[in-house]
């Protein structure tokens, strides 16, 4: 094989192993040998021949990188600059993802693994990446999942011996779409997405479509400006058309693409590691359902294993925003999505004021803001049809509501205790109290 078609996977990780502890280095090297073998040892080196917008978020493979970066150079930087952390821990979520499926034999592995090996472009890159985490974090739920189904990305068996021991709750199926580009027309782009999904599950009872927004929909100021309960309802009014003709559509999850906090002088409501957020008030108990009991891969309760971990406090989610960032109610009710002739601003995302962890729950959905390891930001938007029974979006809720704790869960399975913060040397100048 010409070793120069081969890039060290340890490079894609971002950092130095200056800024990782002792055990951040073994997983480091782990993932990195199990990533090559698991894609190909070619893998990266093809995928940075691509335009450099069409490469996968990694670190080795940013626009800044030439082509065949030594593993040494390409992996210098700092957890403490700028994403440092972010890159290094989206290519361990990536490893621990897809180590536990391949460990537990999860059926379709072997086609995502072929369809990532194949194509090493950005869309196919960040589409298995999310199968591979929803897929991980509903095995760590005592669910079965099924990655490539006949129809849909991701099939969820809920298991009733370990989640409900009364009645088994439906199958969740999922089919994935990204939506990355910002700019007018975004929202008429949703609708037909969705649209496509729908039709292209229409032989299945029941379907879920989880959409990754790449920044198309959260910067556009008419959104994500909006207080959590206007944006739910926007979704909703401009997909009841659809939900009309495809009555196998339970509902739509709009994720946000996690983001750092604003910093505290530049926002009224700081983020708050959900850590160091314990003696917050909650605002409404009311707001939040009781957390599901942990469920570990063996059958019984594991705290280190827990997806209930993140019982970070749960406020409103517009009661946690700054004031500025709320319409009046005579401008929400007269607002429309896809009327709005939404348009894409830059500013819009720096003047969304970012909390701590908080739920929002609305009778056509909720939304999920929740603070990830790095302390990153990410909503979720849950919008289904009207008088959709409990047990067929609670899964959905749970896999949206206990994102933050999945990480730390598979890394013990994995046999890396202590979670991603063991794995970060405690002088790289990041704060690990998520």
């Amino acid at each position: 094989m010409d070793a120069g078609r081969v890039l060290d996977w340890r490079a894609a990780f971002g950092v130095s192993d200056r800024s990782l502890s002792d055990a951040g280095r073994t997983a480091s090297r782990r993932a990195a040998d199990d990533l090559a073998a698991f894609l190909g040892p070619t893998w990266l080196w093809r995928a940075a021949q691509r335009p450099a917008a069409e490469r996968p978020e990694l670190a080795v493979l940013s626009s800044g990188s030439p082509a065949g970066s030594s593993a040494s150079s390409a992996s210098s930087a700092s957890l403490a600059e700028p994403d440092g952390a972010a890159v290094f821990l989206d290519a361990i979520s990536l490893w621990a993802s897809l180590r536990l499926l391949v460990e537990h034999r999860v059926q379709g592995i072997a086609k995502l693994r072929g369809n990532l090996a194949r194509n090493p472009g950005r869309d196919e890159f960040r589409h298995g990446a999310t199968q591979a985490r929803l897929a991980a974090q509903a095995l760590l739920a005592g669910a079965r999942p099924v990655l490539e189904p006949p129809v849909g990305d991701v099939l969820v068996h809920d298991d009733p011996m370990r989640l409900r021991a009364d009645r088994p709750g439906p199958d969740l199926l999922l089919e994935l779409r990204g939506l990355n580009r910002a700019g007018p027309g975004t929202a008429r782009r949703l609708v037909r997405a969705v649209e496509l999904k729908a039709k292209q599950t229409r032989s299945v009872p029941a379907a879920w479509v989880w959409i990754e927004d790449g920044g198309a929909l959260w910067s556009l100021p008419g959104f994500g400006d909006r207080p959590a309960r206007e944006r739910i309802d926007l979704v909703a009014e401009a997909l009841d058309r659809v939900f009309a003709t495809w009555p196998h559509l339970c509902g739509v999850v709009l994720a946000e693409t996690p983001s750092p906090p604003l910093p505290a002088a530049s926002s009224a409501s700081p983020v708050v590691s959900s850590a160091s957020a314990a003696a917050l008030p909650v605002a409404s108990a009311s707001l939040v359902a009781p957390a599901s009991p942990a469920i570990s891969l063996s059958g019984s309760a594991s705290s280190a294993a827990s997806l209930a971990a993140s019982t970070s406090p749960v406020v409103s989610i517009s009661q946690s925003r700054s004031p500025a960032a709320s319409l009046s109610p005579s401008a929400a009710s007269s607002s429309s999505l896809v009327a709005a002739g939404l348009s894409s601003s830059p500013a819009a995302a720096l003047s969304r004021p970012v909390a701590v962890a908080a739920t929002e729950r609305h009778d056509r959905g909720a939304a999920f803001l929740r603070v990830l390891p790095g302390d990153r930001v990410r909503e979720t938007v849950v919008v289904h049809r009207p008088a959709l029974a409990a047990v067929q979006f609670a899964l959905v809720h749970r896999l949206c509501a206990e994102e933050p704790a999945w990480l730390d869960a598979a890394l013990a399975h994995l046999g890396l205790p202590g979670g991603v913060a063991a794995l970060l040397d405690q002088n790289s100048g990041v704060n690990t109290a998520w």
